[in-house]
């Protein structure tokens, strides 16, 4: 019997990969999740989630303040969903500074960006999983304390 001619595949005894083959689709999601779970450091050390934290935080103070003062004067005060989310947009690009590069650059960092490219994943559909995480998780971070008001004006009412 003779060895056919071309590429030969060697087994290099690595565990086969039994699960089902999910193609473009399945790369986008994975590559979008792993994003958003990147921008709020969910999966990785305190350090890296301190900053969503703060910013969560700091961001939700005026919302329940004025939920507060709502609630104490029997829905007398008015709120006004506007006065809360203006003052609060150099939280949000802290938050977008601050957290972009682990989500655009770890890839290139750490040497998985060919990697990546060799399967399903196209460079259009990596930059927009990227992206698509990005803004995502700034509309999570902006809109949390404006369902927080509106959440807890329905309460109050």
């Amino acid at each position: 019997m003779s060895e056919p001619t071309g590429s030969a595949i060697h087994d290099l005894g690595y565990r086969r990969y039994d699960g089902a083959r999910v193609g473009p689709q399945g790369a986008f999601q994975a590559l979008y999740v792993q994003g958003l779970r990147a921008m709020f450091g969910i999966g990785r050390p305190l350090a890296t989630k301190a900053v969503p934290i703060l910013v969560m935080l700091v961001s939700m103070l005026p919302a329940l303040a004025l939920l507060t003062a709502s609630s104490a004067s029997g829905g007398q005060v008015p709120v006004r969903y506007g006065q809360v989310i203006g003052p609060q947009l150099f939280l949000f690009v802290v938050f977008l500074a601050a957290q972009s590069p682990e989500v655009l650059s770890r890839d290139q960092q750490h040497g998985l960006l060919p990697l990546l490219f060799t399967r399903d994943v196209t460079r259009e559909s990596y930059a927009l999983a990227r992206f698509t995480a990005i803004f995502s998780a700034m509309f999570i971070v902006s809109m949390g304390p404006l369902l927080l008001l509106y959440v807890g004006e329905i309460g109050i009412a």
